[in-house]
């Protein structure tokens, strides 16, 4: 059940767990720390906005207040943050250029930009299609018409690329950093 005027949703997992995604608060910061180093290495490799000490995080959000919101899935019973995403209002300035270049008239009110994870423990359990699904009403309640992957999704990530594929996500092209990697985008409607 979404509620959108406190940015939150709960739902029942696939592994029958009550889950909570809500809107990020600074008192958050350390948790997310700690979820983060808790991926493994491949998955930490696969996120990337920030780095994971809290001072970045709190430098992070200081930086784009007002322009990124941050969500957390939380699994109620014990407490612990099993996802964490990110949307930004507008456009990274170093991925503008590239997303230009396959011919897009991009605009800064109406493009936001999505950077999901998930715990690997918890991965195949529907928290990412839950998340993704709150992040789409956001979207849509701040007139939100376009979803850009940040960064990109990697393209030997594929789970990651079919799950884009399966919910309404289009190829714009591939470029190079540390790997080949997918610039996706989703139109909403």
């Amino acid at each position: 059940m979404l509620n959108t005027s406190d940015s939150s949703m709960q739902f029942v997992s696939r592994n029958n767990e009550n889950i909570l995604i809500r809107l990020l608060q600074p008192s958050d910061y350390k948790t997310v720390s700690d979820y983060l180093n808790g991926l493994s290495p491949d998955s930490q490799n696969r996120f990337g906005p920030h780095p994971y000490d809290i001072s970045s995080i709190e430098d992070f959000y200081s930086i784009n207040s007002g322009r990124l919101d941050g969500y957390i899935s939380i699994q109620i019973s014990t407490g612990k943050v099993i996802g964490y995403s990110l949307l930004k209002y507008g456009l990274l300035d170093y991925e503008r250029s590239r997303l230009e270049g396959y011919g897009l008239r991009l605009n800064a009110f109406a493009d936001a930009t999505y950077a999901p994870s998930v715990a690997d423990e918890w991965q195949q359990f529907g928290i990412g299609f839950e998340n993704f699904k709150m992040i789409i009403a956001v979207c849509k309640e701040k007139r939100i018409d376009r979803l850009f992957l940040w960064g990109g999704v990697q393209a030997n990530n594929e789970r990651a690329v079919n799950f884009y594929k399966r919910n309404g996500f289009v190829e714009l092209g591939r470029f190079e950093y540390k790997g080949d990697n997918i610039d996706m985008m989703l139109l909403i409607k």
